[in-house]
């Protein structure tokens, strides 16, 4: 039970907790206070958990540490922002849509370098739990940064795409996006399609973290 909290449930809570914040934070610096007026500039969890995303986190990561494998689904409660009070609505709402899995990647570079130090200075080395703790948070921290930035909608990489598409293009990308982007996104998890996307992605996010480890 210690193992499985350890490994899955409180680096899950963590990493969706900084990136649902970091949303917040990131709409507040741009001039929209909802997030904060709601209660959403916080680190606590308990204010970024959706009911029915929380149980597919914990069906999913009771199944991961079952089977062995490393896959954890589920979401966390949407942050509201009012592109309204931002100065430049298409730019700034893919600049809060990146906080989420750019605080997500840091975090992993963060943790990856606190990691290498407490190996130089002898604290831990890879068979410790704490050891084994910090690199799951790392490969979550990773997993749902990778999952987010997926170009559709709801996820932030549909924010993302269409911020950086000509404004002819972004209108009719963003309509069909919030018409179909959902059902697109649940076809692509049930056929397994994802895996075709973030396990590219998230390689990519990991290339440093593995030049920091392995330095």
């Amino acid at each position: 039970m210690f193992e499985f909290v350890g490994l899955y449930i409180l680096p899950l809570i963590i990493a969706l907790a900084i990136h649902e914040f970091s949303h917040a934070l990131a709409a507040e610096l741009l001039g929209d206070p909802t997030a904060r007026l709601k209660g959403r500039l916080t680190l606590n969890p308990i204010a970024h958990l959706d009911p029915f995303g929380s149980l597919f986190f914990l069906i999913t990561a009771v199944s991961s540490f079952v089977a062995g494998m490393p896959f954890v689904f589920g979401w966390g409660k949407p942050v509201p922002v009012d592109p309204y009070n931002l100065e430049h609505p298409k730019r700034d709402m893919s600049i809060v849509a990146a906080a989420g899995p750019g605080s997500n990647l840091v975090t992993a570079l963060v943790i990856a370098i606190v990691i290498k130090l407490l190996w130089i200075f002898g604290v831990i080395n890879p068979s410790d739990t704490l050891w084994m703790a910090f690199g799951s948070l790392i490969s979550i921290s990773v997993g749902l940064a990778a999952f987010n930035v997926i170009p559709v909608h709801p996820l932030d990489g549909g924010k993302i795409l269409v911020a950086l598409l000509p404004d002819k293009y972004a209108e009719m990308v963003n309509s069909f996006l919030y018409r179909y982007g959902t059902i697109l996104l649940i076809f692509l998890i049930v056929t397994g399609a994802t895996q075709y996307l973030i396990v590219p992605i998230a390689t990519g996010f990991l290339a440093p973290i593995y030049m920091i480890l392995n330095a």
